[in-house]
């Protein structure tokens, strides 16, 4: 049986490691989660449930070989940048508002949710890049 994990800073690295390995896509993880207090309960669960959605993303739609993902933290913002070496998508063909679907709209959401911002920049052939920024309060 595994130990029972207890944080965002502690779940986070082992959730990607455990991914990667899984889905056997080469992924760099850098960077810690927020220090324990810094977010909310209900807010580090949103963040968890972000970095699930753009990891699952890379999965399901970008036909990666390579992934990144880095958390840096400041005394006033939290800032997740997830990047592919995928497919990409076109961003402007997607429907005005939708981000690409629904589960870019949710990771938008999401970090509107938490006080914070999502900028995703894609282009055919180029990979994803998703950059969640939030303020340390959440």
């Amino acid at each position: 049986m595994r130990p029972i994990i207890v944080g965002l800073a502690a779940a986070l690295p082992r959730y990607l490691r455990e991914w990667s390995e899984y889905n056997d896509i080469d992924s760099k993880f850098q960077g810690a989660g927020p220090a324990p207090g810094v977010l909310s309960p209900a807010a580090e669960t949103a963040f968890y449930r972000i970095v699930q959605e753009c990891v699952n993303n890379i999965l399901k739609h970008s036909q990666a070989a390579q992934a990144s993902i880095r958390i840096r933290r400041t005394k006033e913002r939290l800032t997740l940048t997830v990047r592919d070496d995928g497919r990409g998508f076109a961003q402007d063909s997607a429907p005005a508002g939708s981000l690409g679907g629904f589960g870019l709209t949710g990771i938008s959401e999401r970090a509107q949710l938490l006080g914070g911002r999502a900028a995703i920049h894609s282009a055919l052939g180029q990979g994803t890049t998703v950059t969640i920024e939030i303020n340390s309060e959440g």
